[in-house]
């Protein structure tokens, strides 16, 4: 545990950590403060149109963000890196805004009971632009090595959201909750652009076909694994639910995925690391034991009183009004305590060390095998049947992604092997 603690330490994880606590702190004030200024109705029906572009937003830029991350650390000098950024803005942004005009035309063939939800879905659609070029500096900061950048970045950015939303939600209600979403990825992007340079963007002499190839893959696999949530409240909607189920549905989510900060915060800062060892089978199986060994210790308990206490803290946080969520927020804190230890971290390995593909054909399987799970639960038990079906989906293919793991981790030794037998 101390080595794994170690390394973290010095890839600069304590300013990540501190700055992510910072931000999800900031995330879980935002959220009361907001469920108790909009109604349970306006609520809902920003859920859905939330739940939509985040489903959209994972395909921002091809991907381009996350491959910056798996191709910038190869390139031999900071410059190189830059020249990289800013293709991949300048591609990404091409690439987004035919995706905002399908979001927008979208809009204008919702169901019936989910037409409230047509406005706030294009204003948030501008908003998978804006995160975008957002995520993509953030990526550029990582690449570099500047983590504490990064993290500072990330915290200003929760702060220009947390007041931009508080203000303009209680000024325009829902239209300015949703303002404030697309407008602060922006207002963060010009405030930490200065920290690049203005530098002379020279001719990129050659960018392997690879690198849209990769970001397209891992944006398949992360938009598999983030439907198995978003689509949730839009199945849901779709099957005629009431805005105020959806609204139950979204802070029943709020504690339970907030939780899943921890290891998404130590797979940032460890994924350049990742593909820096990707083919050191004893450095990345190493990691991965120490990682469960040092999860274990930090957080089983916390979980279990967390369980234990679930209602009250909803009672406490998000009123009476939402009572009813405190058996979906339940269900869902199960499916995130296994993904703690086999989900998040394992697929980020695999994205890390250029297996995105593996992690599309499983996780694209459990979307596909969700949908129908997710409609027949739903008949049975409405929304409380959707959050089991997504923490099944949490569950086994954290499974499938631990059995990956291990055959990459044996191809590598075996390729070590071939490459340098040893004789007898």
């Amino acid at each position: 545990m101390q080595k794994f603690l170690a390394g973290f330490l010095k890839r600069d994880g304590l300013a990540v950590l501190l700055s992510t606590f910072l931000i999800k702190i900031s995330g879980i004030i935002l959220s009361i403060v907001v469920v108790r200024l909009l109604t349970v109705k306006e609520y809902g029906n920003i859920a859905f149109a939330i739940s939509v572009t985040g489903i959209v937003s994972v395909f921002a830029g091809l991907g381009s963000n996350w491959s910056l991350l798996r191709f910038g650390p190869d390139l031999p000098s900071i410059s190189a890196r830059f020249q990289l950024l800013k293709y991949a803005l300048a591609k990404g942004t091409m690439y987004t805004l035919p995706m905002i005009v399908l979001v927008i035309a979208a809009a204008f063939f919702l169901p019936s009971n989910l037409k409230d939800s047509k406005y706030f879905l294009i204003i948030l659609s501008v908003g998978v632009l804006t995160s975008f070029l957002y995520q993509a500096l953030q990526s550029y900061f990582r690449i570099i090595g500047k983590n504490k950048l990064y993290s500072k970045s990330n915290v200003l950015g929760s702060v220009i959201l947390l007041v931009f939303a508080i203000v303009l939600s209680f000024l325009l209600n829902g239209y300015g909750y949703v303002l404030a979403i697309v407008l602060s990825p922006l207002l963060a992007y010009a405030a930490f652009y200065r920290h690049i340079g203005f530098r002379k963007l020279g001719n990129i002499k050659r960018v392997d076909k690879k690198f849209f190839t990769y970001g397209v893959f891992t944006s398949l696999g992360m938009i598999a694994s983030q439907a198995t949530i978003s689509l949730g409240p839009i199945i849901g909607g779709y099957l005629n639910a009431a805005s105020t189920d959806l609204a139950l549905f979204r802070v029943a989510t709020i504690i339970p995925f907030n939780l899943l900060v921890l290891p998404l915060l130590i797979m940032t800062t460890d994924f350049v690391h990742f593909s820096k060892n990707s083919k050191n089978a004893a450095v990345l199986k190493d990691y991965y034991f120490q990682y469960v060994k040092t999860l274990s210790v930090f957080t089983l308990i916390p979980f279990l009183i967390i369980l234990v206490l679930n209602k009250t803290i909803l009672l406490i946080l998000f009123s009476a009004n939402y009572a009813a969520s405190a058996p979906i927020s339940l269900v869902l804190l199960v499916g995130v305590l296994f993904s703690f230890f086999f989900r998040i971290p394992l697929g980020n390995i695999l994205a890390a060390v250029g297996k995105a593909d593996w992690n599309v054909v499983h996780t694209i399987f459990w979307l596909i095998a969700f949908i129908p799970i997710s409609i027949l639960s739903y008949n049975s038990w409405g929304m409380l049947g959707i959050a089991a079906s997504i923490s099944f989906v949490l569950i086994f293919s954290g499974f499938i992604s631990l059995v990956l793991f291990f055959y990459y981790l044996k191809s590598i030794e075996s390729k070590k092997l071939e490459a340098n037998p040893t004789s007898i």
